[in-house]
């Protein structure tokens, strides 16, 4: 059976008025299925016309639930696996896309829209709540969910073929939401599918994409284009094999096969390469040497700042310098939007939290807003009753206790007289447990606490902690330690604490854009994920450096720090001592990638290694010495940005 004589069949069961039998249901499988392989012959009206005997075929059969769901169980039967089949593939989309189009239709029997909206669900996942769309939106979504899963499969170019002609079914071939159809597609290949140098399908999948759209000056092409040369994880085998249909078919003045990157294109050339594309497509010709100019003046300012003091300082001025690292590495690749949303938002939250980082001494145990009920608790003296009644308004009303508060509620907890108020101060002290302010009272009256069971079990429960008997000598110094050690976790994330781990995570953002990321990519914020982060980082510009260097003294030095590299890993203790050994280890690859780049920045370079080596070694901490260590990085950018743009 052709597809018009399906469509004509499937129109005559439609025009019969009579319900379904086992007959009709069997001719309209043969007729559907036919119909929905090869769909792509039918014009928009033949399609249209099938679309209009499948609502009416539901519509008379929805009294008998049954044939109505065998109706649907035929259309949706390519939808319950992906085919990468020809003919599969097109009766999958087909089937979406006429899905999608009875969901349209708000007059069906409850039980017959709910079918559909599964079948749908089942077939798209999430994007199914984009359904409910025209026949032509319908196939563009099937042909967006299918991109996804061919490309990560490496399919061959043969199915590829097969998901342009189905594009080119719905949409008119170089405009707009064609040509933007097709940029997703082979972006989704780039990035997804193995590298074409590797694999002869991708290869040949990716040239089929390129040869379906045209390369010209200003449209959205060559703006994509554009991305992708700034986009790291786009190789350089990528952009190769993309480009030369693009180059090929281009009539463009100026597009020609000098613009093709050339396999082994490293990191510098590749940027410059994107300048050059850019002025050739966007007439932007001076736009890089005005963005370099930029980093560089601001990267001088802050280069000239003098060192700070404070830890939560020194920290933020280490997530300054790796923020203008980031820029750096966004405006070498030609991103000068995240180069410029990175140098816009330099220093603002940053020195909103320094501008917070001089409480007073009582805010790191919970604040002053409780003094008003101590001074009532003190008066109160003897007045037995008042003392009760007040700490029966902590008990209901819990608060944040200032030291004074806090101070007061222990020393009756353990010293206080009668006995019943003792116990309920006691209560207080278990209700208030987590308090720092409550631990801290523990510490100051621990030498007067009588040494008895009660006492010992209560600071227990507030210090989180098991004390050996009460007989034991140990006691005391035990009892001490405890309190000390749980009083230093809390007060951890408190103060001047709170924003040192806040400036880390901003820290760890900032190495996220220097992997190729975007400052959402990275979520963690403690010295482990930091340690991480900089692993990567040295990782990269150790492979970056291997594939540049080519002289043999080079080659040596990259062997060398290797060895110190592990050296330096086996004598950190703790995450933060990782942190900075592997981010000592960037720097140094970054050096040796620089001179391999530019040989005649040799003696510059060792200078700046110099300076790095007496920074270290000079330096009272380590955060110092990781802050020495970015701004070795930044003197290293502004060496391969100048030598960009020369």
């Amino acid at each position: 059976m052709t597809p018009r004589d399906a469509t004509r069949r499937i129109s005559q069961l439609a025009s019969d008025n009579r319900v379904f039998g086992d007959a009709e249901l069997t001719q309209f499988r043969t007729a559907y299925e036919s119909f929905s392989r090869e769909w792509t012959s039918l014009s928009a009206d033949q399609i249209g016309a099938v679309h209009d005997a499948l609502l009416e075929l539901l519509y008379r059969n929805s009294a008998n639930p049954g044939n109505a769901q065998a109706i649907l169980d035929v259309i949706g039967a390519s939808m319950r696996s992906f085919s990468n089949e020809p003919e599969g593939f097109r009766a999958w989309v087909m089937s979406v896309a006429t899905m999608s189009r009875l969901s349209m239709e708000r007059n069906l029997p409850t039980s017959i829209d709910s079918a559909i909206i599964g079948r749908l669900t089942a077939a798209l996942g999430q994007a199914a709540s984009g359904t409910g769309q025209s026949f032509d939106d319908a196939v563009l979504l099937a042909l967006n969910e299918s991109a996804t899963k061919l490309a990560a499969t490496s399919e061959s170019d043969r199915v590829w073929r097969v998901w342009l002609e189905q594009l080119a079914a719905v949409t008119t071939a170089g405009d707009d939401t064609y040509t933007a159809a097709v940029l997703d597609a082979i972006e989704q290949v780039m990035l997804t599918s193995e590298d074409p140098s590797q694999s002869r399908p991708v290869f040949q999948s990716l040239e089929s994409l390129a040869s379906a759209i045209k390369l010209d000056r200003g449209n959205q092409v060559s703006k994509r284009l554009l991305d992708w040369f700034a986009n790291s994880r786009v190789t350089t085998s990528d952009l190769t094999v993309v480009m030369r249909p693009l180059i090929a078919r281009s009539r463009a003045d100026g597009i020609d096969e000098s613009l093709i990157p050339p396999v082994g294109m490293g990191e510098a050339e590749r940027g410059t390469l994107r300048s050059r594309l850019e002025s050739v497509l966007l007439g932007k010709d001076a736009e890089s040497v005005e963005a370099v100019a930029s980093w560089m003046s601001i990267a001088d300012q802050q280069l000239a700042r003098s060192q700070p003091r404070k830890p939560a300082e020194i920290v933020a001025r280490a997530v300054i310098l790796s923020r203008l690292s980031a820029a750096a590495r966004a405006t070498l690749w030609g991103d000068r939007k995240l180069a410029e949303s990175t140098l816009a938002n330099l220093t603002g939250d940053v020195d909103q939290l320094i501008s917070n980082s001089d409480p007073e001494p009582v805010d790191y145990l919970g604040g002053t807003n409780a003094d008003e009920w101590a001074v009532k608790y003190i008066d109160a003296k003897q007045n037995i009753p008042i003392r009760q009644a007040l700490l029966g308004e902590l008990a209901r009303n819990k608060r944040t206790l200032g030291p004074v508060a806090a101070e007061v509620i222990v020393r009756d907890a353990f010293l206080g007289t009668p006995a019943t108020v003792r116990a309920q101060a006691r209560e207080v002290v278990r209700l208030y447990a987590d308090s720092p302010a409550i631990l801290n009272g523990i510490l100051e009256y621990l030498p007067r606490i009588p040494k008895i069971e009660s006492s010992s079990e209560l600071i227990e429960v507030v210090a989180y902690t098991r004390l050996p008997s009460v007989k034991s000598p140990a006691w005391s110094a035990r009892a001490r330690q405890a309190c000390v050690d749980e009083l230093l976790r809390r007060l951890a994330g408190i103060g001047e604490g709170q924003i040192v781990d806040s400036l880390a995570n901003l820290l760890n953002e900032s190495y996220g854009i220097r992997l190729g990321g975007t400052a959402a990519s990275s979520q963690g914020s403690d010295a482990i994920d930091l340690a991480q982060s900089a692993s990567e980082l040295s990782s990269m510009w150790r492979r970056l450096a291997e594939q540049e260097v080519e002289e043999m003294s080079l080659l040596s030095d990259l062997e060398d720090l290797d060895h110190r590299s592990v050296g330096r890993l086996l004598l950190a203790e703790g995450s933060l001592d990782q942190f900075a050994a592997h981010q000592v280890t960037a720097v140094e690859c970054m050096a040796i990638l620089v001179i391999a780049e530019n040989p005649g920045m040799r003696d510059e370079v060792e200078s700046i290694q110099s300076e790095l080596a007496q920074a270290r070694r000079s330096s009272k901490n380590i955060l110092e010495q990781i802050t020495a260590t970015e701004t070795a990085a930044v003197k290293l950018w502004r060496l391969r940005l100048g030598r960009s743009v020369s």
